[in-house]
């Protein structure tokens, strides 16, 4: 048996309207994560913490492209 991987590219917002993109193996920790400020950095300086877009991947090569592509 083979475990099902899945990866997520997701974009999150401030009220601003400033966005950030990234990748996770964990949609649902990061999320909260952003929302609760416990990582600092970028999101938490901006607040960051609306999850406004997603999309959900097999292969990690396919969720960084993806987020490559955006921030292009």
């Amino acid at each position: 048996m083979t475990k099902e991987h899945r990866y997520f590219t997701y974009m999150m917002a401030s009220l601003n309207r400033t966005l950030y993109i990234g990748v996770t193996g964990s949609l649902k920790r990061r999320v909260l994560d952003h929302k609760s400020s416990r990582v600092p950095g970028f999101t938490k300086t901006y607040g960051c913490d609306r999850l406004v877009w997603f999309a959900q991947f097999e292969y990690v090569n396919n969720a960084i492209a993806t987020e490559k592509k955006l921030k292009g």
